[in-house]
């Protein structure tokens, strides 16, 4: 090979190794690693990342992306809906504490699949003081259970069922507090003012209990009733005509035999909120169909999420959720699993306890061990996705007039490390299930007995509840059948004789 020299200069030292001054430079050693362990990133998960990055983080960012003119107009009627609304009031800095605000920015798809770009001016709630700036903060809200019962109530009758949303609800809430947040970036104002809250914002911690207590107090100046068992349930009834109402934050459902009453009862809500009346399709994550005259629910969408999101679209089907011939056990090795176990346990909990009760008992077991998940846990939990996949399309179906029925059962010491068993029960009403419950139990059981009794108990708590509601809803439902697969636990409710393995139990 031919060389070609270079000529020194004061930039450029000589690298010649026949050079008697000539020092070759010391081996470097290998970098340390780092004694944080990461979890890997595959690549689908890494994708999701972009995503998320290529949303403004801040006001500036978003004027200044080259989505500016979008994310201009989102602040805009971000902006126009406060004004309308009389959110605050511009007063003179006199030394009032103050929070700040942050511009939050999202980018969603409705119905039609067409993009619509958001924001959202959110006051930094983390900020408050307790007993300066806010003092109760509870609000309720609606458990999954009354939904499905009034949904099969509304199939039971073929009633009317109309969707709505309730636009910028929290903005609609009434502050006790006096509150004043510096002037977010956006609004063209003097420095030397504050603004005075007159309505909570959102990001404020007593935010969604002030929307709650304006809307419960509209609704109640109407004629309607607050459920006593479910305090965002409401029932009215207007010229011998009953109506029910459900909330969930801000999207609510009313169901009633008369459409003309519905269209009454919405056209009130406008004269203070902004209602979006909708199709009824998707309801806080549960699909609805209604097919001659019978309410189906599923989450075949979401379901198919979940396969799509932890890459087992090409997994291979299975016929049941669970392998009977499988003991869990705790996890006594140290090493991480690659494998985001947590998550997938997460998105199921939620699928069991909206529409799926065929899952719930193995979901609750796995999740018992989120902390340090083995690779048996892992091959557990996808064998539930993998059951997914092959019953996407089941649903739950009302439409029959069938009364309430219960089932109750319980896995004696189902759990090797605690010793702990698992209570399971079921209630059926109208043609499929309204609530059900798969947990281990708090305390441990010495006999099969024991645990069929107290999975019992649980049973009877959850049947107290439900007649209070039935109560409310105005149907008759006096006496409810209970299943118990227990000879010597039903001997014991019956009867309460006491000896030795059984005086210690309280019935």
């Amino acid at each position: 090979m031919e060389t070609v020299a270079l000529q020194s200069n004061d930039s450029l030292l000589s690298c010649n190794s026949d050079d008697p001054t000539y020092e070759p430079s010391q081996e470097i050693e290998d970098v340390p690693q780092c004694n944080i362990n990461l979890r890997p990133r595959n690549n689908r998960r890494f994708e999701a990342n972009l995503v998320e990055l290529s949303l403004p983080q801040t006001y500036d960012e978003a004027i200044q992306s080259p989505q500016k003119n979008e994310w201009s107009q989102a602040i805009r009627e971000e902006l126009s809906a406060h004004e309308e609304n009389y959110t605050w009031s511009a007063v003179t800095r006199a030394g009032q504490r103050t929070l700040t605000t942050k511009w939050v920015f999202a980018i969603k798809k409705n119905e039609d699949n067409q993009t619509r770009y958001k924001a959202r001016l959110c006051a930094r709630g983390f900020t408050q003081i307790k007993d300066v700036d806010y003092q109760e903060i509870f609000s309720p809200t609606t458990r999954y259970d009354s939904i499905r019962i009034i949904l099969s109530i509304a199939a039971k009758y073929k009633l009317e069922i109309q969707q709505f949303h309730v636009k910028t609800a929290f903005l609609n809430g009434y502050l006790e507090e006096n509150i004043f947040i510096e002037v977010p970036e956006g609004v063209i104002l003097d420095k030397s003012y504050v603004l005075k809250l007159n309505k909570s914002l959102y990001g404020l911690k007593q935010a969604s209990r002030c929307w709650n207590k304006r809307f419960t107090e509209f609704l109640m100046k109407y004629g309607f009733v607050q459920s006593q068992a479910g305090n965002c349930i409401f029932i009215g009834v207007f010229n011998k005509i009953k109506v029910i109402l459900i909330i969930y934050v801000d999207d609510a459902l009313i169901i009633s035999s008369s459409k003309q009453l519905i269209h009454e009862i919405i056209e009130y809500l406008k004269q203070a909120f902004k209602i979006k009346v909708m199709p009824l399709r998707y309801f806080v994550g549960m699909e609805i169909e209604r097919i001659n005259n019978c309410i189906h629910i599923h989450q075949r969408d979401y379901i198919e999420q979940i396969i799509e999101r932890f890459c087992m679209t090409n997994a291979t089907p299975t016929s049941t959720p669970a392998d009977v011939n499988v003991i869990m056990t705790k996890n006594e090795d140290e090493n991480i699993i690659n494998f985001p176990y947590r998550e997938l346990i997460g998105s199921l909990l939620f699928l069991c306890s909206v529409s799926r009760p065929d899952i719930s008992f193995a979901v609750n077991v796995l999740s018992r061990y989120v902390n340090n998940p083995s690779q048996q846990h892992v091959n557990a939990v996808k064998r539930i996705v993998r059951y997914l996949i092959n019953t996407k399309d089941l649903c739950i179906k009302y439409g029959e007039s069938d009364g309430l029925i219960g089932y109750s059962d319980s896995d004696y010491a189902s759990d090797v490390d605690t010793r702990k068993s698992t209570t399971g029960y079921i209630f059926m009403m109208n043609g499929g299930p309204i609530t059900w419950s798969s947990q281990k139990q708090k305390t441990i059981a010495l006999s099969t007995t024991e645990a069929e009794f107290v999975a019992a108990c649980e049973a009877a708590k959850e049947i107290i509840w439900l007649l209070q509601l039935m109560l409310d809803l105005g149907e008759n439902c006096k006496c409810v059948t209970m299943f118990i697969d227990n000879q010597s636990a039903i001997k014991l409710i019956n009867n309460p004789v006491y000896h030795k393995r059984t005086k210690h139990i309280e019935s």
